[in-house]
């Protein structure tokens, strides 16, 4: 017997995906825009620790959302989580050294 899908829990699967994905990409863009014009930093960061960061990212979001589509487990939302952290870190990392290379960039 298969467990029916309820639609809040394919657009919580979905969303989640979505935005950890978006979350690297415009990591991965800020990477390569700070890797075109390279600064000294005032604070010491690891920008080296963005791969990682994506990759855990990508594999646990398809994950959480596969989980929360097809259960109500808590395992979904602590999934989830792991990997919209990631994600947020690894954007994070990323904009912090763009923004070290390019002043006028909010903060």
């Amino acid at each position: 017997m298969q467990a029916e899908t309820t639609p809040w829990r394919r657009w919580v699967g979905t969303g989640v995906w979505v935005l950890a994905w978006a979350l690297l990409l415009g990591g991965g863009v800020c990477a390569l825009l700070a890797a075109r014009s390279p600064a000294e930093l005032d604070f010491e960061i690891h920008p080296e620790f963005f791969l990682p960061d994506a990759l855990l990212a990508a594999v646990y979001a398809p994950v959480a959302a596969l989980v929360l589509r097809r259960s109500s487990h808590p395992a979904g939302w602590i999934f989830a989580v792991v990997a919209l952290s990631f994600a947020v870190s690894g954007f994070g990392t990323q904009y912090s050294v763009l923004g070290a290379s390019l002043p006028d960039l909010p903060a």
